[in-house]
Order: C-alpha cells, then sequence, then structure tokens
C-alpha cells in the first residue's frame, strides 16, 4: 500500500508538465526568448488599450497614492483578490509553457512565470497609483503573484496543490454592475462584473482517494467549492451586500478524455481552467438549487 501510494503522489506531482525529460537541462534559444518579449508587449499594449484603459484609466492622472483599506478591503467583498489569483494562473500557464519552449529548464521555467506574473501585475496596480479612483493596492499584487507562482505549486508541491483544481464561471445573469455608477458609464468591464463571476476550487476526488476505492469514483468527477457576490454590492453603498457559496459536482475534462499529444494535453488543460455548466447548490446566504450553474434556474 505504501508504494503504491507513493506511485500515486509521483504521478501527480507532474499535473502538466510539458514534455520534461526532454528539458531538464537548459537550452535557451535566444530568437525564442525574443519571440516571448514581443509577444508579452504585444499583449499587453492590446489589454492597455481595449480593457484597462477604457475600465479604469480614462480619467485624469493623479499623484501616487496607496489604495484605501476601506475600498481595498470591501470592494466586491474582496472577490476581486480571487479575480487576481485565477487570472494569475492563467499567466502563469502561459508563461511557463512559454519559457518551456523557448528551452529554459523545468524549474526556471516555472519561476519565470510566477515572476512574470508577479511583474505583469505589479505593472498593473503601478498605473492604478496614478489614477483617482483607484491607488496602488499590495494585496492585489500578492494575490496575482500567487496565482502565478500556483501551476509550480502544483508541480512542485503536489499534496495538496496537485488535487485542487482552480477553476472560473461567468454568466450575465444581472446587470447589476454595469446598472451601477462604480468608475462612471464609461468604465465598465465585464473582468470587474464580480456579480455574474464564480471562482472555484474543484477537488480532485478520483486522485485524493485511496487506490483501492478509486475504481468506485469516476475520474471524471470532481466536488467543487464556488464563492461569488449578490447584486446589491454595486447598487447600494459600499459594503452592502453579501458573499455568495456554492457546492456541486464539476466536471474534470483531464479525468475525461485523454489526449496523446503534449498540445492537446495542454489545450485540454486550459480548457480545464473553465467551469463548465452544472447543477449547483447555493449554501450561503440562502439555500438554492440551480439546474444548470451558472445560469440562473432554480428550483
Amino acid at each position: 500500500m505504501a508504494a503504491s501510494v507513493h506511485a500515486q503522489v509521483a504521478q501527480d506531482s507532474t499535473p502538466h508538465a510539458v514534455d520534461t525529460a526532454s528539458h531538464d537541462s537548459t537550452r535557451i534559444v535566444p530568437w525564442k526568448v525574443g519571440v516571448i518579449g514581443a509577444a508579452s508587449v504585444t499583449a499587453a499594449a492590446a489589454a492597455y488599450g481595449l480593457i484597462l484603459e477604457r475600465g479604469w484609466w480614462s480619467g485624469p492622472n493623479s499623484d501616487f497614492h496607496w489604495e484605501k483599506p476601506s475600498n481595498d478591503f470591501h470592494y466586491a467583498h474582496n472577490l476581486d483578490k480571487c479575480g487576481h489569483f485565477y487570472f494569475g494562473t492563467w499567466l502563469g500557464e502561459g508563461f511557463h509553457d512559454a519559457y518551456q519552449w523557448a528551452g529554459f529548464s523545468e524549474f526556471s521555467s516555472y519561476a519565470l512565470a510566477g515572476l512574470s506574473t508577479g511583474t505583469t501585475h505589479l505593472g498593473i496596480e503601478l498605473k492604478d497609483a496614478y489614477a483617482p479612483t483607484w491607488g496602488f493596492s499590495v494585496w492585489d499584487v500578492t494575490s496575482g503573484t500567487l496565482g502565478g507562482f500556483y501551476p509550480m505549486a502544483r508541480r512542485y508541491v503536489p499534496i495538496p496543490f496537485a488535487y485542487v483544481d482552480i477553476k472560473y464561471s461567468y454568466w450575465v445573469n444581472h446587470t447589476d454592475y454595469y446598472d451601477s455608477p462604480t468608475g462612471g458609464p464609461n468604465m465598465h468591464v465585464w473582468v470587474d462584473d464580480y456579480v455574474n463571476e464564480t471562482f472555484w476550487a474543484s477537488i480532485k476526488v478520483h486522485k485524493a482517494l485511496p487506490e483501492a476505492a478509486q475504481p468506485y469514483w469516476p475520474a471524471w468527477l470532481n466536488l467543487a467549492v464556488g464563492a461569488g457576490i449578490d447584486g446589491r454590492t454595486f447598487s447600494e453603498r459600499i459594503g452592502a451586500g453579501s458573499r455568495e457559496y456554492y457546492v456541486g459536482p464539476d466536471w474534470d475534462l483531464e479525468g475525461m478524455f485523454h489526449p496523446k499529444s503534449t498540445l492537446g494535453k495542454r489545450a485540454l488543460h486550459y480548457a480545464n481552467m473553465i467551469k463548465w455548466p452544472a447543477p449547483a447548490v447555493k449554501v450561503y446566504p440562502h439555500r438554492a438549487i440551480y439546474w444548470v450553474f451558472p445560469t440562473e434556474v432554480t428550483f
């Protein structure tokens, strides 16, 4: 039994490595590093022009200032920190794959991915520091940076991280955020619509079970716990509204499909970072059962 448990941990310790055997040593290809740099600058410019400038920074600049604790710790009931962490995991995964492609060692790829993600969030917060409506938030940078290092934690600290998938669901059931005066009528962007966003921790039950019990639990069925907020958060005074918590089944695509190619495995991994529609139960602040969450069809 001890040997089988050790084998299971060893197997789970590489949930999304990319050809690790061929990346044990550093064989950096300079032109690929240049491609990564150019792509990063292009993506940052596109995000700035299409989302960030329109959503948060379109007003006049101010002097450098810190985010007020009264806003930082009450805005969206801190669900925005979950958002920074989740999208940090996306950046961490993307940077990791890019650095591996450029020839960096596996460990270096993970470490550089976390640092690159942290640097990206630092740049955003430095811009926020000069925006009159916002300010520099240490907690936003911390949340995003931790998200960037989460892929590394899954690889090198398999218990518990390799057994928990971080996922996201979004569906416009309410327009409270878009109808609110938050930031002005031209400053609404979907990534800030926390009323309709839910962040999930999806537990890989099949992996967590003892080997003898695994045949009795499908590998494609996870148990997820989610957090969101209600519409009053944006329609009333700061601090109004409430957190909402959910539980429900989750489809583990990586336990459902088994592509052979590295590209197919990575594509499936990214698809598995989304919480696909499934039944769910709201357990707080009141109970409701959803037929197909995130659409608001209850009974």
